[in-house]
Order: C-alpha cells, then sequence, then structure tokens
C-alpha cells in the first residue's frame, strides 16, 4: 500500500475525492489515514482546482494557499497555483512576497503571461529599480499579450500608472504604443447620439445616421447631433455611455477602413442589441441584451479596394441595467484569414468557444470559476455542464455545477441542482461539499430547518469547514435569531485567521441597524486584512457620507486617490465633499488638477463652472467646454439654454393667457371625455424673503351634458390665504354668468357654479400666498414640482411658469423636458416657462421640469383608487433593496418556519419596521402638513405598502386605508382640522377569523412590547400578545370614496385613546348633491362607519390592568353632522380577558373641542352607553349624575342599572354664536372638568 502525505486544513476536499488508496493526511497536526482507489485524482491540477474553488468561491484563503502550495510541491511549474498564491498574498498586504510569485509566473508560463494581467496593481509594490527592470522585462518578452485569453482584467488607466511617468524616456514607457498597436483593434471611430424615444422601438426605428450615413449633422427632435471622434482603450473599447454622458437610448458609430480587395474576419463584442452593416450592407442583427462576455461574434466579410465604411447601431434602455455590468461599450477586431484561422487554432479569438481549450479541464474549470466570480453564471453553468459531460471521473466538477446552478438564482436552475445534487449524494454519501450545496439548496427554498440540519451534519463531520459555519450564520441571521448570528460569527473570528466574510456579515448587520461607530471599526478591520479592497474603500468613503461623516469620507477618498491616481471618479468625489463642506477653495484647486491631468474629463470643466457660476464669477466658458466635449449631454445643454448661455435659443413669450379668447374643442374629438381641460396654468413667484404666491387658472369645457341648465360647486383649499380672482361660465350663446355665491367652509372656499351645460367653460383662477419660507439657506437650490398631468379629462394646454428674483438659484433636474420651454429676463426677476399641448396621461415624472430629487413622487390625481395606488407602489418596492434582500423569494424565507398566517404577520410585520429607518419616499398630502410628520408619513406609507406586498406574496389579504389623526390630545388642541396628515394603516380583513389593523406609523419598536415615538406611547396591534378587534365594517378604497379607520394608542397608566377621522376625499359632486336624496343618504352611511363625515370623534376609555380584562364593551356612537343633521350609531366592540377591573369611557366632540369657532347656531350631542358586565360580575357602587353649565355650553351626565347592564346618558349642548378668542381658556377648564367628572370610574366586582 502506498502512503500519500499531503498538508490540508481539512480532509474533506480528499474523502470527496477519493475511494480506495490509503492516504496519510496532516489536519491541524494530526494524522488522519484515508483510502482512494484512484491515484490519478490527486494529481496536482486537482489540489490547484480545488484551490481556485475555495479561493473564489468560498472565500476560504487559508485553505486555499495550503492547497496552492502542495500543489506547487508536486509541480513547481504549476502556473495556476503560482498565479493563486500570487493573488492570496496580494490581498494579505504581503507585496514583496506577491511580487516574486508574479515574477515566477512569467517565467514559467511563456505562452499566456498571466502576470501581465495584474499590472493594475504595480504601483502598490516597492518603489525600487529592481521592480521596474522585472516589469520591463516581462512587458519587452511579451508585446502582444493584449490579446491573450486573459485580456480582460486589462483597463487603459492602469497602464498609464506613476512608475511609467518616473520611468520618462525609458523603453519601458514607450512599450506601451508598441502594445497598442499589436492589438488588431479597430482604432479611429466616430459616434453620435443618443437618440431617444422611450420605448421598445429604438432598435428598429431608423434614426437619421441610419438614413444618410455621409451627412456631418443631424436635426433631430429639435436636437442637434454631430459625429464625436474617439478611439478606444487598450482594451479595444469604445464607451458609449461616458462619451455621451447617457446611460440609455440608441447610438451609431461608423469606422472607415482602408484595405485591398480579399476576405477578412471582422470580430465584434457587444453586451447590447446591436445591428452591423458594412458599405451600407446590413450583415448582423441582434435585438437581444446579453451577459458581458458571453457575445463575441466573428463575420467573414469581403471589403474593396481603398475606403470601407463600417457602422454599428447599439441600443441599451434603462431596463436592462442590471445584465449589463460591462457597462455601455463594444469593440471589434478585423484580422485577415490567416491571421485568423493561426488565432483559432491558438484559442486567442473571440469566437463562441473562445473560452473552451481541449484536453485542459482544469484550465477551463479556472475559466468557470472566473466567470462566476464576475456574476455571470450562465457563462459558467454552460462550461459546468461541458467538462461534467466530458470529464465524469471527476465528480468535483458535478459540484461546482450545482454551485453555480443554486447561485444563479433561476428557478429551472434551482430545480436542476436538486437533481443533480441527488446524483452526487447517491454516488458519495459521505461528500461533505455535496452536503453543504445542499443546505445552501434548502436555504434558497425557504427550509429553514431542513438547512439548519444540512449545515449542522457538515460541521459535526468536519468542525473545520469554514464555509459551513459562514452558510449557518447567514442563515441564523435572515431568521433573526441574531444570538445565534453572533455566537458563530464569534467563533469564526476566534479560531480562523482570514476571517474577511465573517466581517462583511458583521458590517451588513451594523448597516441595517444604523450604528455607524461599529460598522466603522468593522470596515477597518476588514481594511486591514485586505487592505487593497478598492470596492469597500470607496464602500467606506460613500457610508461615512450617508453617515455625516464628511470629513472622514474625505480622508478616504483622499487615501483612494493618492493609491489609484489615474482614476477620475476619487478626484471628482473628493472635489464635490470639499464644496459641500464649505471649502471651495479645495475645490476649485482639484478641479483645475483633474483638467491639466485628465483634459478630457468633461465633468471637471462642468462642476467647476458651476461652483464659479454660484460664487458669481463667470464659469459659462467652462460649462460650453464640457458641453462641446460631450455634445449629447442634455442636461448641460439645457442648463445653459436656460441662463442665456446658449445664443438665438430664446424668444419672448407672453406668459397671459385672455380668457376671452377661449378655443373650444369639438365633441367628436373626445367621445368618452365628461370634460376638457383647455388650459390650466401655474405661476409659482418666489420672493426675496423666500414666501412665495401659487396663482392657479382653468378652463375646462363641459362635455356631454345634455338637458336643462345645471349648476355645482368648486372647492378651493387654502381659507384666508387664497384669493379668488376669477369664478365664472362662458356659456355658448356668448352670456357670462358670474358664481352664484362664494362661501368659506371648513377653511376652504366653496363656490357655486350655474350654466354647467354640454358646450360651456368654467373658469377659475385664484392665487394662494404662503407665507412659510420654502427654503432658509441662501446656499439651497430652489426645487419646485408641477405635473402636467391628464387626470380624468384630456389636457389641451398646460403651463407652469416660475418667476424668481435675478440673483436666486433654481434647480433644474438631468431629466430632459419635451415640451416647450423659455426663460424671460423682466426688470429684476428671472421668468421660467414650461409648456405642452395636447397631454394625453400622466406625464412621467422623468419627463417634468423642476422636481425634487425624492423618489418615488405619487401624487393623489395620478392613479384612479388606493388600491391601483398600492398595486403601483408594491412594484416600484420589489425594485428597490432592502437590506440585501432583492427577491420575493426572501418573503418565504422569512416566514418558512411559522406555523399559522397570524405567526406569518407578525414575522413580516417585525422585519418590515426594523427595515425601513429612514424618509426613503413619500406620498402627496396637504401642504400645510408639519415636516416631522410629512417624513413620518412617509416612512409609514413605504412601510405599509412593502407590508401589503410581503403579506399578500405570503397568501394573505391585506388592503391600505388612509387614516387623518394626531396622535395626543395636544396635537389636537395645537392642529386645525386642515392640517392633519393622512396616516396609512394596514388593514387585515381575515386571520383566523378574525381581522386586524397594523399601524405602520413607529420609529422603534420592541417585538410584542410597547415601544416610543415622539408623540408617546403606542401599542403593537399587531404584534402584541393584546389584540383589539372591532366589527367596524372598513372596506378597502376603490375609486372616489376613502373609508375611514381608527388607531388605537395605549399609554404607560393603560389608558386606551381611539381617534379616527371621517371625511369627504375625492368625491365628485358636493355635499349637498351627496345627501340630497335620503335613500341614496342611508345607504352610503350604511356603507361604511362616518365614511362620509368631516369631522373627528374621541372616544376615551381607562384600562387599569390590561391582563386582566374580560367581557365586552360595547360602545354606540352617535355621529352629528352640523351641516346636513344626519345621525347614525354603530357599536365597537372590544374583547378582554377575565379579571377584576374598572372601566369609564368618555366621549366629547372633538369638532367642539378643536375647532368650536366653527359652530353658528346650537348644536347638540347626545351619547348613551350601554356596559354589559361578563358573567358573574355585579356593580358595586354607582356614581353621582353630573351636571355641568357654563356660559357657552351645558353638560349632563347620568347612570341607570338596566337589566341587561349599565346604561350612561350623556348631553352636550353647545350654544349658537362665535367663541372669542379669550374665552377658550374658560372652554378648556370646562373639557377638563367633564374629563374628571368622568375619572369616577365605575367598579366591578368579581363573582
Amino acid at each position: 500500500m502506498r502512503i500519500v502525505i499531503i498538508s490540508l486544513s481539512a480532509l474533506i476536499l480528499l474523502t470527496s475525492l477519493s475511494s480506495g488508496v490509503e492516504y496519510k493526511v496532516i489536519t491541524n497536526g494530526e494524522e488522519i489515514y484515508l483510502s482512494n482507489p484512484d491515484l490519478d485524482l490527486l494529481k496536482a491540477d486537482d489540489l490547484t482546482a480545488l484551490g481556485w474553488y475555495y479561493h473564489f468561491s468560498l472565500g476560504d484563503n487559508e485553505r486555499a494557499k495550503t492547497l496552492f502550495v502542495n500543489s506547487l510541491h508536486r509541480n513547481p511549474a504549476d502556473t495556476d497555483a503560482l498565479e493563486g498564491l500570487f493573488i492570496i498574498e496580494f490581498l494579505m498586504g504581503n507585496m514583496n512576497d506577491a511580487f516574486d510569485y508574479l515574477i515566477e509566473l512569467n517565467n514559467n508560463d511563456i505562452n499566456a503571461p498571466r502576470a501581465l494581467s495584474y499590472l493594475s496593481h504595480l504601483n502598490l509594490f516597492e518603489d525600487t529599480t529592481k521592480r521596474y527592470e522585472e516589469i520591463h522585462h516581462i512587458l519587452k518578452a511579451n508585446p502582444p499579450y493584449i490579446n491573450k485569453n486573459y485580456c480582460h482584467h486589462l483597463r487603459y488607466e492602469y497602464l498609464n500608472l506613476d512608475i511609467f511617468f518616473k520611468l520618462g524616456d525609458s523603453p519601458l514607457y514607450h512599450s506601451i504604443d508598441d502594445i497598442k498597436n499589436n492589438t488588431c483593434f479597430l482604432s479611429e471611430w466616430k459616434v453620435t447620439g443618443p437618440f431617444l424615444l422611450y420605448g421598445k422601438t429604438d432598435f428598429n426605428y431608423k434614426f437619421p445616421p441610419e438614413r444618410k450615413l455621409s451627412k456631418d449633422k443631424y436635426k433631430w427632435n429639435r436636437n442637434i447631433y454631430t459625429w464625436e471622434d474617439t478611439s478606444p482603450d487598450v482594451e479595444g473599447y469604445i464607451f458609449i455611455e461616458d462619451l455621451l454622458q447617457s446611460g440609455e437610448g440608441c447610438a451609431y458609430a461608423k469606422c472607415e477602413l482602408d484595405a485591398t480587395q480579399g476576405d477578412y474576419y471582422l470580430v465584434i463584442e457587444s453586451e447590447q442589441p446591436i445591428k452591423l452593416w458594412i458599405n451600407e450592407q446590413i450583415i448582423y442583427d441582434r435585438n437581444t441584451f446579453i451577459k458581458p462576455g458571453s457575445v463575441k461574434k466573428s463575420f467573414r466579410i469581403k471589403l474593396k479596394d481603398g475606403k470601407n465604411t463600417v457602422l454599428l447601431k447599439t441600443v441599451r434602455n434603462s431596463g436592462a441595467y442590471e445584465i449589463q455590468d460591462g457597462g455601455w461599450r463594444f469593440r471589434a477586431q478585423l484580422f485577415t484569414t490567416n491571421d485568423f484561422e493561426q488565432r483559432e487554432g491558438d484559442n486567442l479569438s473571440f469566437g463562441e468557444d473562445w473560452y473552451w481549450i481541449d484536453n485542459e479541464p482544469f484550465t477551463n474549470l479556472y475559466h468557470a470559476l472566473l466567470e462566476i466570480y464576475d456574476g455571470n453564471e450562465c457563462n459558467a453553468i454552460d462550461l459546468l455542464e461541458r467538462l461534467v459531460d466530458e470529464y465524469p471521473e471527476y465528480p468535483f466538477f458535478r459540484i461546482i455545477l450545482i454551485y453555480a446552478l443554486i447561485k444563479s438564482g433561476e428557478d429551472w436552475q434551482i430545480k436542476m441542482a436538486r437533481n443533480e445534487l441527488g446524483t452526487v449524494i447517491t454516488q458519495m454519501p459521505d461528500c461533505l461539499l455535496a452536503k453543504e450545496e445542499l443546505a445552501v439548496y434548502y436555504q434558497v427554498e425557504d427550509k429553514f430547518n431542513k438547512s439548519l440540519d444540512a449545515y449542522t451534519s457538515v460541521i459535526e463531520e468536519n468542525p473545520s469547514y469554514l464555509s459551513a459555519h459562514l452558510g449557518l450564520a447567514d442563515l441564523y441571521l435572515n431568521q433573526g435569531y441574531e444570538k445565534e448570528f453572533f455566537n458563530k460569527i464569534e467563533y469564526i473570528k476566534e479560531n480562523y485567521h482570514d476571517n474577511a466574510r465573517a466581517l462583511a456579515s458583521l458590517i451588513e448587520y451594523y448597516i441595517d441597524k444604523e450604528n455607524y461607530k461599529t460598522t466603522n471599526l468593522l470596515i477597518r478591520d476588514y481594511l486591514s486584512n485586505r487592505p487593497y479592497d478598492w470596492a469597500y474603500w470607496e464602500g467606506l468613503a460613500k457610508y461615512q457620507e450617508s453617515a455625516g461623516d464628511l470629513n472622514g469620507a474625505i480622508r478616504t477618498y483622499t487615501y483612494i486617490s493618492q493609491m489609484l491616481p489615474m482614476r477620475t471618479k476619487p478626484y471628482l468625489e473628493l472635489a464635490r465633499l470639499y464644496q459641500r463642506t464649505g471649502h471651495e477653495k479645495n475645490a476649485l484647486r482639484l478641479y483645475d488638477e483633474i483638467i491639466n491631468r485628465f483634459p478630457r474629463c468633461s465633468k471637471a470643466y462642468l462642476m467647476k463652472g458651476l461652483l464659479l457660476e454660484r460664487q458669481g464669477e463667470n464659469g459659462i466658458n467652462l460649462i460650453r467646454t464640457s458641453l462641446k466635449m460631450n455634445p449629447s449631454d442634455y442636461w448641460t445643454r439645457d442648463y445653459l439654454r436656460i441662463i442665456g448661455g446658449l445664443e438665438g435659443e430664446r424668444t419672448p413669450y407672453d406668459i397671459s393667457f385672455e380668457s376671452d379668447d377661449i378655443n373650444r374643442v369639438e365633441q367628436h374629438e373626445f367621445p368618452q371625455a365628461d370634460s376638457v381641460m383647455l388650459f390650466n396654468q401655474m405661476i409659482l413667484e418666489l420672493n426675496d424673503d423666500y414666501t412665495f404666491t401659487e396663482t392657479i387658472h382653468n378652463l375646462i369645457q363641459i362635455l356631454n351634458y345634455k338637458g336643462r341648465e345645471r349648476w355645482g360647486e368648486i372647492t378651493i383649499p387654502g381659507g384666508k390665504m387664497t384669493d379668488i380672482i376669477e369664478a365664472r361660465t362662458f356659456m355658448p350663446d356668448g352670456r357670462i354668468l358670474e358664481a352664484i355665491s362664494i362661501k368659506n367652509i371648513n377653511n376652504n372656499y366653496v363656490i357655486s357654479m350655474e350654466g354647467l351645460v354640454e358646450g360651456s367653460v368654467i373658469e377659475i383662477k385664484y392665487r394662494l400666498k404662503v407665507d412659510k419660507r420654502m427654503i432658509d439657506d441662501l446656499n439651497c437650490f430652489f426645487s419646485p414640482t408641477f405635473t402636467f398631468a391628464d387626470i380624468n379629462m384630456p389636457y389641451i394646454k398646460s403651463q407652469f411658469v416660475v418667476s424668481v428674483p435675478r440673483w436666486m438659484d433654481i434647480y433644474f433636474p438631468r431629466e430632459r423636458f419635451r415640451g416647450k420651454r423659455d426663460r424671460i429676463r423682466k426688470d429684476d426677476r428671472i421668468i421660467y416657462l414650461f409648456e405642452m399641448t395636447n397631454v394625453e396621461g400622466i406625464i412621467p415624472e422623468s419627463m417634468m421640469p423642476p422636481l425634487t430629487e425624492v423618489a418615488p413622487l405619487v401624487y393623489s390625481t395620478t392613479l384612479k383608487g388606493i388600491d391601483e395606488l398600492s398595486l403601483w407602489y408594491i412594484g416600484e418596492m420589489w425594485g428597490k433593496t432592502y437590506l440585501d434582500y432583492r427577491s420575493r423569494s426572501f418573503t418565504h424565507q422569512l416566514v418558512s418556519d411559522c406555523e399559522n398566517d397570524l405567526e406569518k404577520a407578525k414575522r413580516i410585520y417585525y422585519w418590515v419596521m426594523k427595515s425601513i429607518k429612514g424618509f426613503s419616499g413619500n406620498i402627496y398630502y396637504p401642504l400645510n402638513a408639519s415636516s416631522t410628520m410629512y417624513e413620518k408619513t412617509g416612512r409609514a406609507i413605504d412601510r405599509a405598502i412593502l407590508l401589503i406586498g410581503m403579506l399578500r406574496e405570503v397568501g394573505i389579504d391585506a388592503h391600505l386605508a388612509l387614516v387623518n389623526t394626531i396622535y395626543t390630545e395636544d396635537e389636537m388642541w395645537n392642529h386645525p382640522t386642515s392640517s392633519l396628515v393622512d396616516m396609512p394603516l394596514v388593514y387585515i380583513p381575515d386571520i383566523d377569523g378574525k381581522s386586524y389593523y397594523i399601524d405602520p406609523n413607529l420609529e422603534d419598536i420592541t417585538f410584542g412590547d410597547y415601544w416610543s415615538d415622539n408623540y408617546g406611547k403606542r401599542a403593537i396591534l399587531l404584534c402584541s400578545d393584546r389584540y383589539y378587534e372591532t366589527t367596524i365594517p372598513v372596506k378597502p378604497l376603490y375609486e372616489d370614496s376613502f373609508s375611514l379607520v381608527g388607531t388605537f394608542n395605549i399609554y404607560p397608566d393603560g389608558k386606551l385613546n381611539a381617534v379616527g377621522r371621517k371625511y369627504f376625499n375625492g368625491l365628485r359632486g358636493t355635499y349637498r348633491n351627496l345627501f340630497r336624496d335620503p335613500k341614496e343618504r342611508e345607504r352610503l352611511v350604511e356603507a361604511s362607519l362616518g365614511q362620509y363625515f368631516p369631522y373627528l370623534t374621541l372616544m376615551q376609555v381607562d384600562f387599569f390592568n390590561l391582563d386582566d380584562l374580560d367581557g365586552v364593551f360595547s360602545y354606540h356612537f352617535h355621529f352629528v353632522e352640523p351641516n346636513f343633521g344626519v345621525r347614525y350609531g354603530k357599536t365597537l366592540r372590544i374583547p378582554s380577558v377575565p379579571g377584576a377591573y374598572q372601566l369609564s369611557s368618555a366621549f366629547i366632540s372633538s369638532a367642539t373641542r378643536i375647532q368650536p369657532m366653527r359652530f353658528n347656531r346650537p348644536e347638540t350631542y347626545k351619547d348613551d352607553i350601554l356596559i354589559i358586565p361578563p358573567p358573574g360580575f355585579t356593580f358595586k357602587t354607582i356614581p353621582d349624575d353630573v351636571h355641568l353649565k357654563t356660559k357657552y355650553t351645558y353638560y349632563e351626565l347620568t347612570y341607570h342599572i338596566t337589566d341587561r347592564g349599565l346604561r350612561v346618558k350623556r348631553i352636550l349642548h353647545i350654544k349658537g354664536g362665535t367663541l372669542p378668542a379669550e374665552s377658550y381658556p374658560d372652554f378648556i377648564e370646562f373639557c377638563q372638568e367633564v374629563d374628571n367628572c368622568e375619572k369616577k370610574y365605575i367598579e366591578l366586582m368579581e363573582y
């Protein structure tokens, strides 16, 4: 029996590949004997392949290094192992050892010097003459290295490193040109674009260059396009996105070739859809997006003597960004037939199988691992499937295939992985690699217990298996088991030197927790182990900025710019941060340095010009230079046009619109419309003190109304801040009918109009003066928002006009506006005008003029109902990233171990509340809402909609309901009704036979307990052990109606406070029309409790021991609507648990407490409460009746014991007239007395 001694950090790899001959394995100093009948499986190549797997896929560099070293003991010329050792030593910061491996790699790999793949890192080695001589030797020995298989590691920026500049006129510096000349890349291109259609027809649409190639300039869609000269980088790529400063659209590139007649091969590589013409004859057409690296197409073409033209059309749309990691780019090579065939033989072409090398299984495995590392699992799967078919004697290949299939995330590939796992486990039941992949599979399939068992089994068989420990830690974290997660991470940190992946998991955890101090320390700890992981350095800088540590971000970007001197991004980010911190001199100095070092960096010219303009100096020429370098930069073009930087593009425009000159439309033009907006104008005037005035002017033509003359009412918000300028009707016969009346009702103007017949035109014009300053800092940009919208009617003309003082900045975003725009100088003001005609739908945000950068921004007018809003918002939410969970499968994984729907709802609710911390979105709410509550609402709507989406994903019916509410009594006193903010609640009609409301308005929570926010204590309705069920029939919101739901607050002393808002929202018609028909009124009122009542109702109940309650407290509401006298009652039922308790209830109309001034006639509120005791309970004492009288109010409270229980009757009478301001203290004192009377609690004794 032969004994083979090898040094591995674990034995599982050999056991999985062994089945007979005995081997002696040294693991952590302990000798273990294994048997393996197939000696060939233990050759050096096998160990190297396993080493690459542990480095690339599992991140276990210690084990990978051990495998590489042992492979070199078997075969000192193993270049794959040398390369692996170079990478590991480099990542560990051992520069001298890394460079030695690099030189040895070059000496041994004469056919494909992979050492040259790492030129990007040479500036990090020791600055010695010896090192430069070694580099010079490598370059001189292999000048055409760029065409080797490993060229995709290189970028042009790395070839111009400081080491080359330090050499001056040395041969090494000039050898760069020699390298570039041996690439066969087409080097002289002209590019134009981007042409935009905002649709899927961009690829097939014939834009001007496609119709007339010979022209030098094109005019299309009111823009001028010219050909921009460019040349490829050292890898041959033309990066269109950088050249055109645009990430989407259609671009054309042309190249002229001087050739002799004959056959050639043209090789094209592009991830985007492309069309290709040779001498205006189309030879290729592919309208598909492909992942990077997978499309390298070769064509045999015929060229004529002399000049030949190559034209390439490429399209990139925003929806394809995620699969286009390589960017918007292409490259092309031209070969003679002999050269191409020779390169094919050397496996150097870009043919379909360029990465496959016959009889080299482990080189092909290396390529597959590279593809996995780069995120191209599909390419890797193709290679691995071929490896499995051609080399069945290597079961290890099948395990890597399973890993790639699971990592791809596609359902069909995961199922395929499960089948492959069955094959491997059947053949090798003791293979720990297969067991680990089985654990990963169960984790992806949301089978927590099975995944836990699989990981545990692997660790029990091999306790030093790092990858299994890391997988188990991730499993604990995803399931919310934080204690187990931390224990596992600590174990890894204590037992493994290379703990980078453990640190990465901790970093993600603390970023989610918004713990800046700990996250910062962990990132630095990670970088101390991997000092040249530049992605993490940039991540650290971004995280420091987001956390407010701007000085820390400046230091980090300074370090990155020093280590990567030929990258422009660190310099630009550093200059931006200097501006943000007020160090504008440093920013200008840095912009000058960038322009000197990178004269083609158009963004540096642009940013410096904008900064000079902000400082009151002339920066127009720099901005024009930027536009000249990138003529398709529409943001810069629009900016110059707006500020007058482009001559000959401004036209005077009269912003007024005369009502007497009305151009009506014909009925047949809009057969389905009830009305049409002839003119919609908003004029926003910003004053020197930053207050502003809005003027709204609308002309609406009535269609499809036949019969007698009609009247209607229009409600205008704003109250005393609003001035009505015009309110009249233009009849078809020429008569002009002024408004019948203008009334101030509930702080809104209600205008009664007449003459609403077919063909009549309503004109409404009003002005709103807002005293509150829009911005508080002279350095702030003014960012107004306006929607050109077809809400329920076609828009013929829509205008947005902004008037600002000449000294004031106004911000226009990057998005292009397709309508008419202009800029007018008038006295000491500048007027900006935006106009669109024939609007047929809601204009997307990207098409709008000035708008804030907060997204998503949803307007209440853009969607018909709240369900439609919910579905839209859910779709948006799944496109975002919360934590690192990017797919719906996470939702199923989250609740995989929950036994019923209620537990699932709790688990989802808890995760959502922990996930959305900041203000990440908003919905349109009242203008005068306080900023604190506005941001709170933004967080809540994000949480609510995400919660609805996740609940529906697991089969729980959930709906969004908006409740207009205030949190505490103090807030009620200090806010008028019009300033209340609509807060979202999630309504679940049925879970285990009960219905629940979930409140997503919280700042922080402790699961199953109370939590604090700025407004006191609030109870978890769903996630507490105490549930409050209501029989109020609240339906989801559809079309124009908004239902009512109440919120429940529990305070530390046990008091329950329920607040609800009953209001109209979006109803067509008027209050009067709605309640004119008694039957219709009764039907509407029956539909939902208080659905159409525009007043608050406050109900308070005092609980002393929530855990000891039993019985049902029945509360009978009597709502009184002062304007219409509608009365209606409904019962609220609150179940409780057995025990003795004290109970009292009070009812005071908040219409009285909040705004008593609105009552102009006597009002009476009656309240009747029936308290039903649980079985076995009797009443011990009855308090005395209470009678309170004041100058303005009368209150009576009586108690009576009946056969059914205790009946409490109350009457609150408010006298007519207006309550003067000086009487508010008396009124408040009266309300407090009423509250004190109610605190004579009813004592209930247990039987």
